[in-house]
């Protein structure tokens, strides 16, 4: 019986080695994975302060950049000439990249009618018109998926719409003919082949923007616009709607207000990416303002 004794409290006490042995090693495995999340959400936030830092470094370019009354593509615009690598940054690096947000149709100018709203993707003729009355009773939209709330509107279209529209600069928006694409000159009425025209002046001689034979639009006065232009000369057509766009309408300008700033942070560690988007308008005396910031998921 003794012996039958000593067997079985071998077997309780080797049964609850076991046991602990198996509730350590869960253990030790629960507190190595928070280990590893804690590092993980240690990385995501290094990530996310390294594209802060690029944004710091894009404030500090638009700050720098000379008062003109112009801002385009130019080597001489020390916004428009960004890294095209990433900068390192310990623990990681990150990237920045300027654009001109007034490159695009800014929804909310009083200027932008219902037949050119009518035109861009996503809108409904219906749709156009409610956003043209939803700004005369003194509202503006303040994000692009507000637009789902006009009649119509398709959705769907919202990836080929958002390089052509932008819903900063207020009632007071314009298009940069500095740094709009063809396609957003064509959409204010202008011919496609006056659009690249435009185009071919402002890339020079070696067709590439940035380079130091660029043209440049100093002024947004039509004689100016003309003179750059021609010869040839232009058709009548082309020059009324320059006249109109600088005149009546005012829908172009040749400096900007807004900038959009595209960031990434990146850990060098295990490779962890944040990435952000911020809108920046620029005032008087270069200040800055963040208008808008929003985050993507990795």
């Amino acid at each position: 019986m003794k012996e039958v004794s000593k067997g079985s409290a071998l077997l309780v006490s080797l049964w609850a080695t076991a046991t602990l042995a198996a509730l350590g090693i869960a253990q030790a495995t629960r507190v190595s994975l928070e280990l590893k999340w804690a590092g993980r959400m240690q990385e995501s936030r290094q990530a996310g302060h390294l594209a802060w830092a690029g944004l710091e470094l894009a404030s500090d370019r638009l700050r720098r950049d000379p008062e003109r009354g112009w801002d385009a593509l130019h080597p001489d615009d020390v916004w428009g000439q960004v890294p095209q690598e990433p900068v390192p940054f310990p623990p990681g690096s990150f990237l920045y990249q300027i654009s001109d947000e007034w490159a695009r149709i800014p929804l909310n100018a009083g200027w932008a009618n219902a037949d050119l709203l009518a035109g861009l993707p996503g809108f409904t003729v219906q749709a156009a018109a409610e956003l043209v009355a939803w700004r005369a009773e003194g509202k503006q939209i303040t994000h692009l998926g507000e637009l789902s709330r006009f009649t119509g509107f398709n959705i769907d279209q919202m990836e080929k719409l958002e390089p052509l529209a932008t819903v900063h600069g207020g009632a007071d928006g314009a298009v940069n003919i500095n740094t709009a694409s063809p396609e957003v000159l064509i959409h204010l009425g202008i011919s496609s082949d006056l659009a690249s025209r435009i185009a071919e002046f402002r890339q020079g001689g070696d067709g590439t923007w940035g380079t130091p034979d660029d043209g440049v639009f100093p002024k947004a006065r039509a004689d100016v616009i003309f003179e750059a232009l021609e010869p040839p000369p232009l058709s009548t057509e082309d020059r009324e709607v320059i006249l109109r766009l600088v005149g009546t309408d005012k829908g172009l300008k040749v400096n900007s207000s807004f900038f959009r700033v595209e960031l990434e942070g990146r850990t060098d560690r295990h490779g962890i990416v944040r990435k952000a988007r911020a809108v920046l308008e620029r005032g008087e005396g270069q200040d800055l303002k963040i208008r808008q910031w929003h985050e993507f998921r990795a």
